[in-house]
């Protein structure tokens, strides 16, 4: 972390997150959350975008990551996917291994229109290809299976707290609990990730 990624967690509450402040924090938080009880994997802000941006999907730029961490994602129970949407909007896959589900979590969420499951679709063609990669297979066994359940997270009020609602969602994902931010408490949440990034750990609460 840099003096400079700071600054976009300052108490003006007027900055988007930077890629080292979201992926910082989401290291901090599979440090913190017992593995063998939570068993919960991120991928880096990096990792969508280098994979989706490719025709049709760049796994030969992402196959290093699960090798480089020795992770099986088969055997995990879940992924968190931050997302850094067209550049100007965080949001947040999350993949729940075991009930074959895919979810898309965004805080802007536009409820005018009808979902096309475009990132639940790419995020499931990686689990094809890493499969494939993995276990010399053809294809997923069960990949017909999965489904794209439409998840609503709680909802931002302005346009730059993005960053700070991916996050949150991200500890309640790795803390087992349901989604309880709110708007109002967005400058509060800043000030608490920029103090546990400063201290290098999670230090309001006991380890879990």
């Amino acid at each position: 972390m840099l003096g400079g990624d700071f600054l976009c967690l300052g108490t003006f509450d007027s900055s988007w997150l930077k890629d080292n402040v979201i992926n910082g924090y989401l290291e901090l938080l599979q440090a913190h959350y017992d593995p063998k009880k939570v068993n919960v994997y991120f991928f880096n802000s990096f990792f969508f975008n280098f994979y989706a941006s490719n025709e049709p999907c760049g796994y030969h730029l992402v196959k290093g990551f699960t090798k480089r961490a020795k992770v099986y994602i088969f055997k995990l129970k879940a992924i968190i996917v931050p997302i850094n949407k067209n550049g100007n909007h965080w949001c947040l896959g999350y993949i729940k291994m075991q009930k074959k589900e895919i979810y898309y979590i965004d805080s802007l969420l536009d409820k005018s229109k009808d979902p096309d499951y475009k990132i639940q679709k790419i995020l499931l063609q990686f689990l094809n290809d890493e499969y494939k990669a993995k276990n010399n297979e053809s294809e997923l066994p069960d990949k017909d299976e999965w489904t794209f359940p439409l998840e609503k997270g709680p909802q931002q009020g302005n346009a730059h707290d993005c960053g700070v609602f991916t996050l949150c969602m991200s500890e309640c994902i790795f803390a087992q609990l349901p989604p309880q931010h709110l708007q109002s408490e967005m400058l509060d949440w800043r000030k608490v990730i920029a103090l546990d990034l400063f201290n290098g750990k999670i230090t309001r609460d006991e380890k879990k």
